[in-house]
């Protein structure tokens, strides 16, 4: 995973085409574009519906599926990217689930 993750910054650095501005407006919108994924089920929230929980959670997976890609586009290792992304994110999620459940 560092060793993935070094090689990908060190291409990131290499690339002289895009400004730190540039970068900055991409992530952040990257941000905000996929970090909206999980939330759309909630613009169709309906009190009758008791699957919204899993219908969050197929949107995530959906978010950490599209990160994936992207980054094993960039890396040229597709499958590993989507099972580590998919994997990492969603126990990310379960962690902080769980935390937030016992604080609640």
């Amino acid at each position: 995973s560092d060793v993935c993750s070094s090689d990908l910054l060190s291409d990131i650095n290499n690339d002289t085409n895009n400004s730190p501005f540039i970068s900055g407006i991409a992530t952040f919108l990257s941000f905000v574009i996929l970090g909206f994924i999980p939330l759309i089920p909630f613009l169709f929230y309906d009190e009758s519906n008791k699957n919204i929980t899993h219908i969050i959670i197929l949107f995530s997976i959906l978010s950490f599926l599209i990160i994936g890609f992207i980054k094993g586009i960039y890396t040229k290792k597709l499958f590993k990217s989507l099972t580590e992304t998919v994997t990492i994110g969603s126990m990310g999620s379960l962690i902080s689930y769980y935390v937030a459940s016992y604080f609640k």
